[in-house]
């Protein structure tokens, strides 16, 4: 535009001109002859892949922005063509960086495939050229992005894996190399919305991290069930019978549908055999619950202050 004669535009005169000039591939650095390696590709066929590069769009933004924001929903998912992102989730009143992620990664997916809230605020750290895929496109042509689809839920669970052993106080006070070992002992188990996963005053089973969905921690008193706590991606339960030996004495009841990580109590006494740090972790967490658990009893006038719940 010439700025002295340009005439102030508004509405959708507006939005179209940014549009045109979002689009505008003009002063594009010329892209190298081989791209990076992109994994959630990997898995496709010739024609799946040239279904993708249809539909892909273009969009570039300024370093230092938010590409997409924790719990807001997430409508599509991003390959980062050239640029530098952070991804951080909240836990707690903790900003925990999960990944910083380069020319040719994925993200957003999860949200995609799940249909839940985005698990992870991206924040750009340089100037960002991103191919965009939307779930509209993804549904107007489910037939032939089929193994799109497929790719996605794959590299998901993958992603979804990942961000336990970052997340979960169980996996990343370890070396890499155990967080593996131990995550190669757990066994994967569905999770139904109102399926009671342990139940009070029964044997403790094993222990359970949450890797997707939610579970509700309730204890019963009488007739009325008292909520304790609410555990998310990441947050382990069960450990404290297993590390006392007692009965459990609170419920565990899914909150939604999901997926948890179960290690048997035979597998979970192996593994704190041969590693202390483990028991060390898994003590600290419980000593801390049962501090929590009597404090929110305590208020509610069902406990008295010298009794806790065990999980």
């Amino acid at each position: 535009l010439n700025v002295d004669k340009a005439i102030p535009l508004e509405g959708e005169a507006l939005a179209a001109l940014a549009g045109k000039l979002a689009r505008d591939e003009k002063g594009l650095d010329d892209y190298p002859e081989k791209l990076p390696a992109i994994p959630l590709f990997s898995d496709l066929d010739e024609e799946s892949f040239a279904a993708v590069l249809r539909d892909l769009t273009l969009t570039r933004l300024a370093g230092d922005g938010v590409v997409i924001n924790e719990w807001e929903q997430g409508n599509s998912f991003f390959l980062l063509a050239r640029g530098h992102v952070e991804v951080r989730k909240k836990v707690g009143s903790e900003s925990l960086v999960l990944a910083r992620l380069n020319d040719g990664a994925v993200f957003g997916e999860m949200a995609l495939v799940s249909n839940e809230p985005r698990s992870a605020t991206v924040r750009a750290l340089s100037h960002l050229e991103l191919l965009e895929l939307s779930r509209g496109d993804l549904e107007r042509r489910a037939k032939e992005l089929a193994n799109v689809q497929k790719a996605l839920r794959k590299f998901t669970r993958a992603r979804m894996l990942n961000n336990l052993m970052a997340l979960s106080t169980v996996f990343r006070t370890l070396p890499a190399a155990e967080r593996h070992r131990l995550l190669d002992r757990f066994v994967s188990m569905d999770m139904s919305k109102g399926q009671v996963i342990i139940e009070e005053g029964k044997k403790g089973l094993g222990l359970f991290v949450v890797l997707r969905g939610d579970v509700e921690v309730k204890k019963k008193e009488g007739e009325t069930l008292v909520p304790l706590a609410l555990l998310r991606e990441g947050d382990v339960f069960g450990e404290i019978s297993l590390i006392k030996d007692t009965p459990t004495t609170a419920t565990v009841i899914g909150g939604s549908d999901g997926e948890l990580l179960y290690l048997s109590r035979s597998e979970f006494e192996d593994q704190v055999r041969q590693n202390p740090d483990l028991w060390k972790t898994l003590t600290g967490i419980g000593d801390e619950r049962l501090a929590e658990t009597s404090r929110l009893m305590s208020e509610t006038g069902f406990l008295s202050d010298d009794e806790f719940v065990l999980l």
